[in-house]
């Protein structure tokens, strides 16, 4: 496929996956609010749709950033990881730090890979301001020869694995993780951590089956 209709579908899809899904979950709230009686739950609603509208705002002003790029290095990467981290959790008064932690290679991940590392990391995001009730989170990009590893830990009250219902982020998430031979799972026995283990160098998707483990 030429380059340029590539980026046209990956654009397409972030649209899909980000604004559609925020949008989505807007239309949701705000039908539950209306109809809602209890003015304490309708006012809780409300504060949802202030959460999601602050997700927008981050989703717009990251498609524009991409699509001023032609490339992207892994310092836009973690860039983009702090500017996500602090906007969409400061929003909810929960602390956000970025650690990097080895030296990044010299192959740079390209615009295709380093979206799709950024919409991972913002699925994970996401599930923590809907679900972890945390007040802190842990953000670490950890680079060696040929693994990158991302993680995100939070101190909330962390799920039952066995009956939580997978909702459209975490599905997303299995979708992507594969496309660039990665793996991940989450850990939820003390908060949540989710990780994911990406090899390096970066890899062109294959449509490989999910490789996803929960423990």
């Amino acid at each position: 496929m030429p380059e340029a209709q590539t980026i046209q579908k990956m654009l397409m899809r972030e649209l899909h996956d980000g604004m559609g899904g925020i949008a989505t979950n807007m239309a949701f709230s705000a039908t539950l609010g209306r109809n809602e009686a209890d003015l304490q739950k309708k006012d809780e609603w409300l504060d949802k749709l202030q959460v999601l509208a602050a997700e927008a705002s981050v989703e717009v002003r990251e498609l524009m950033n991409a699509l001023e790029c032609t490339s992207m290095e892994w310092t836009d990467v973690i860039d983009a990881l702090r500017r996500i981290s602090s906007k969409v959790l400061g929003e909810q008064d929960i602390t956000a730090r970025v650690h990097v932690e080895g030296s990044w290679p010299t192959e740079e991940p390209g615009l295709l890979a380093g979206m799709s590392l950024i919409r991972m990391a913002r699925e994970c995001i996401s599930n923590v301001v809907q679900h972890a009730c945390a007040d802190q989170v842990d953000i670490t990009a950890y680079f060696s020869k040929d693994l990158f590893k991302l993680s995100i830990s939070d101190n909330g009250c962390g799920f039952d694995l066995n009956t939580v219902r997978r909702g459209r982020g975490f599905n997303r998430l299995g979708k992507r993780v594969p496309e660039l031979q990665g793996s991940w799972h989450i850990d939820s026995a003390d908060g949540t951590r989710i990780i994911i283990d990406i090899p390096l160098p970066l890899q062109a998707a294959t449509g490989n089956t999910t490789k996803e483990s929960i423990k």
